[in-house]
């Protein structure tokens, strides 16, 4: 009654357990429709929210990393779902990677891109695993590949500094840290040096209850994913 725009509503009924990300929700009132139009930033987002994932509280999250983004520069979105920051850094004049194992966030990503207008060229768009499409973008910097069975279709650029990688998967994100264990090795100096890589922006759980200590427990999972002792790490 207060908001017409509002159409549906829903609440989750079980925990996120799949690798897509989504949960059984049942509907309280409206129709039982779960198409979404949502608005954030100056991007409109198209999606299903029973097949996709979605967090309009992370907003603030995705404006703070905007907020850290600079137009020209390249970002990589591991886990990027529909397109909340690739989209909206595309829009802000950043070269974006963009990848969701979740074949339905796929399709709408590429929808989006369309309904709002970006330049496609400035944003490619993957459907696979994380760990693999990252370990690809940087090995496109160490050598020129001719077969192009072996650059699935050209879709992935050579020797393209990239200066962000997203990793916004809370639950397990951390875990694939461990693709950048000697990844950088044979690296075009060109494309990336010692002092010139991509910076890592990943998420992470941790307990917060009485006796715990998070800083600690997301700290000794980082190391154990670069295979280092935590003492070694701090």
């Amino acid at each position: 009654d207060k908001n017409p725009s509002i159409r549906t509503v829903v609440n989750k009924v079980s925990k996120i357990d799949n690798v897509y990300r989504t949960y059984e929700m049942e509907v309280l009132a409206g129709k039982e429709d779960f198409n979404v139009e949502h608005k954030e930033g100056n991007i409109m987002f198209h999606f299903n929210l029973k097949n996709t994932y979605w967090c309009s509280r992370l907003q603030g999250e995705r404006d703070r990393v905007l907020s850290l983004l600079k137009k020209g520069e390249v970002l990589c979105d591991a886990f990027c779902g529909v397109g909340p920051l690739s989209l909206r850094a595309c829009k802000k004049g950043l070269r974006v990677l963009a990848n969701d194992l979740n074949p339905s966030c796929y399709e709408y990503i590429n929808n989006n891109i369309k309904i709002n207008k970006l330049n496609a060229s400035m944003i490619t768009t993957f459907n696979m695993d994380a760990r693999e499409f990252m370990k690809i973008c940087i090995e496109k910097s160490k050598k020129v590949i001719d077969d192009e069975e072996d650059n699935l279709d050209m879709k992935f650029p050579h020797d393209l500094h990239i200066h962000h990688i997203y990793m916004n998967l809370p639950k397990d994100a951390i875990e694939f840290l461990d693709v950048f264990v000697g990844l950088f090795k044979g690296c075009k100096e060109t494309v990336y040096s010692k002092g010139n890589l991509p910076i890592v922006h990943v998420y992470g759980f941790a307990k917060t209850d009485s006796g715990s200590d998070p800083k600690r427990e997301l700290k000794e999972r980082i190391a154990k994913a670069f295979k280092m002792e935590y003492e070694e790490f701090e």
